[in-house]
């Protein structure tokens, strides 16, 4: 399963992921891309996009992208806080239905 870490989401969160191929949105050099247009290239290409934009089911009409996206609501997007949810996201990453949002919360 390929995952996609938004570049609001700090980069050594992919090591909590290490089962799954993990690339991060400056790393494959689509740092500052808005969101759909990020959402166009990563579509097909992985299986899901992390992030903790909120806001991003306001934004973007998930249903037309071939992608799951994930956001983690946490206090804070510092990793402390993130990597709490990451047991969350484990056991439920393959039960995720692309075009649609999930939420995870502490």
């Amino acid at each position: 399963m390929k995952l996609l870490l938004d570049e609001s989401i700090p980069r050594r969160l992919k090591f909590d992921l290490s089962a799954f191929d993990v690339k991060t949105v400056p790393e494959i050099g689509w740092a500052g891309k808005r969101n759909g247009d990020l959402l166009q290239l990563a579509s097909g290409e992985f299986n899901l996009f992390i992030t903790v934009d909120k806001n991003l089911q306001h934004q973007q009409t998930i249903e037309n992208y071939d992608i799951a996206v994930v956001v983690l609501d946490a206090v804070s997007n510092k990793y402390e806080e993130l990597t709490k949810l990451i047991p969350s996201l484990i056991n439920k990453i393959h039960n995720l239905e692309k075009g649609r949002i999930h939420t995870l919360s502490i």
